[in-house]
């Protein structure tokens, strides 16, 4: 069950993963992008590591 709800946390985090490495690249906003990438790596790595933890 925990590998199930941590592939979904890491699908929703895909999407904002992608837009920040669009932006990286594509749009030339560095900082823009590098904000982007650090929210969502944050924002799917604790909640997997929060979950796992949990006994």
């Amino acid at each position: 069950m925990k590998v199930l709800l941590s592939l979904v946390v890491m699908a929703a985090g895909y999407y904002s993963l992608s837009y920040g490495v669009y932006l990286w690249k594509n749009e030339e906003s560095k900082l823009p992008g590098f904000g982007v990438i650090l929210i969502t790596l944050l924002g799917v790595i604790l909640p997997i590591i929060d979950l796992n933890l949990k006994v």
